[in-house]
């Protein structure tokens, strides 16, 4: 009896020690979940601290690679960082995924503007709007590619699209009058940019849009009449693409 109150005794003793030292193991911190390290990711993206967001991005696809969603917005702070190219390898990684995702083409789009690849961008874009002929975006960015490429009437009828539809879209007025200047139509593109003008009477893309065409269609009659030949570049005074697809 007396052994076994023994034995009783040390195992409490055993068992209370071995609490004792439980309790002073530090605690290792949980790793965040998935949702938590996205959320993480896209307040710093809000914050315009695109490569801390791009790291978490990156992070979270090692241990969710199957999620479009994650390569979208990956895709989005390559691209806000200029990594273009890291961008296209991401999104058509999320293009695989979900060959049918209108958002990752789109942000493909953009990238292949970006680099230049304007038959590339037409493409894809095209993709888009064979699905949704109702998505302004898709055909602003396809006007934009065309624009770029000096195709210049194929860009006016995308942006005309978007005008049709949308007739306070400013971006479509914008790039539908420097369309029209490639045609060298400076007289249409005076009274696209005056339209324009009527909604946004500050807006500086459309205040330069319309200076341009105007000195070009002044330059136009003066060369009828003395031959001279006419000065300007339409190219210094493009609209900036907004790469933003979202």
């Amino acid at each position: 009896m007396r052994i076994k109150f023994s034995l009783l005794i040390v195992l409490v003793i055993i068992l209370t020690s071995i609490a004792a030292n439980a309790l002073t193991i530090p605690l290792q911190d949980p790793k965040p979940d998935k949702e938590v390290l996205f959320r993480q990711a896209m307040d710093l993206f809000q914050q315009k601290k695109f490569s801390d967001a791009e790291k978490l991005f990156t992070d979270l696809l090692k241990t969710e690679p199957s999620d479009p969603n994650v390569y979208f917005w990956a895709s989005a702070a390559f691209i806000e960082n200029k990594k273009y190219e890291e961008a296209l390898i991401c999104t058509e990684s999320g293009l695989k995924i979900d060959p049918s995702s209108s958002p990752l083409k789109k942000t493909a789009g953009s990238i292949y503007i970006a680099l230049e690849e304007y038959d590339d961008a037409v493409n894809i874009l095209e993709e888009v709007v064979d699905v949704n002929a109702n998505d302004s975006e898709a055909w602003l960015m396809i006007s934009v590619a065309y624009l770029r490429c000096n195709e210049f009437q194929n860009s006016i009828d995308a942006s005309d699209i978007v005008i049709k539809r949308e007739p306070k879209n400013i971006l479509a007025y914008v790039y539908n009058g420097y369309g029209l200047i490639g045609r060298k139509k400076y007289d249409k593109a005076t009274v696209v940019f005056d339209e324009a003008l009527k909604i946004e009477p500050q807006n500086k893309a459309l205040i330069k849009g319309k200076e341009f065409a105007t000195i070009l269609l002044k330059q136009k009659k003066d060369s009828r009449n003395t031959q001279k030949p006419i000065i300007g570049e339409m190219y210094e005074l493009y609209p900036p693409l907004d790469p933003t697809i979202r």
